[in-house]
Formats: C-alpha cells, structure tokens, sequence
C-alpha cells in the first residue's frame, strides 16, 4: 500500500470522500507580525526582483509572517542565484578548458546552477509556488470553524 509520494490524492478529493484531515489554523507562538513588504536592502537586484514580483503572489496562496522572512529571502536568493550562474553560462559555454589548459571538462557553473534549481524547487514547494504544492494546499479553503461550513462549500462549487 503506497505511503505517499507521487499517487497522492489531491486534497480536494480527500475533503469529497470525508478521509481530509482538517486542521485548524495553528499560530506560530507570539507572533502576529507580517513579512515586510519591501525586501531588505542587502538583496541582490534580482533576489529584490523576485521579492517585488512575487511576494503578494504567495500570499494570496499561505499566509506568512515574520518568522516566515528568513525563508522567503533564501527564496529569492536562490532565484537570484539562478539568474547570474545562467547570465554566466551564456557568456561562456558547457565545456572549459581543465586546470591544465588542454582537456576540456564540464563548467563548474552547471554545478552550481543545478544545485541552485533544486534548492529553488524546495523552498517554492514550501510557498506554494508549484502545481502540486497548490493541490496540497487546496484544503485551506475548508480550514474553518464551523464543521458544517466545508459541506455547503463543497455544494456550492457545484
């Protein structure tokens, strides 16, 4: 029997078929503050690109706060990241000359870029930021108080 991973259920479903967990809105201890909206001086241009474009982009998808700042910044690092190593990589090619000048070895930016795209890709799940990480966190509509609140949503959409 599959434990999860990639056969999954969408959480609609599991709210449709009554197997969702619902789960009440859970407050970081102390702390009603938001992220700030403007990003933090310090940022790289693109990471303060990424930071303008996207931040009221996610959330309207989680709500986030201030504990949730650190992360996002490391987000818009990491996008940041991506676009100077591939602005470096346009420059140059996939292969460059080795340490002794005469072989040819793989450019260590596509190192440092496949790395960057992984760790990206692990941050947006966090936010919401891709397809599936969206379908997961579907359910939030049907976080409410009120039990009967999810069946009339659901008969609503009808």
């Amino acid at each position: 029997m599959p434990s999860g991973g990639q056969n999954k259920k969408p959480a609609k479903l599991k709210v449709i078929q009554g197997t969702a967990r619902i789960k009440k809105k859970q407050q970081v201890s102390g702390t009603n503050e938001k992220i700030q909206s403007a990003p933090p001086d310090w940022l790289p241009k693109y990471a303060k690109y990424f930071w303008n474009e996207y931040l009221a982009k996610v959330e309207e998808i989680v709500q986030l706060e201030g504990v949730d700042q650190a992360a996002f910044e490391n987000l818009a690092l990491l996008y940041s990241m991506i676009r100077e190593a591939q602005e470096i990589l346009n420059k140059t090619s996939l292969m460059v000359k080795g340490a002794r000048g005469v072989e040819k070895v793989k450019n260590p930016i596509l190192s440092v870029l496949s790395q960057a795209r992984k760790d990206f890709r692990l941050y947006a799940q966090e936010f919401g930021l891709t397809p599936a990480s969206r379908g997961r966190m579907d359910i939030s509509e049907f976080e409410v108080d009120d039990e009967n609140a999810i069946m009339k949503k659901l008969y609503e959409e009808r």
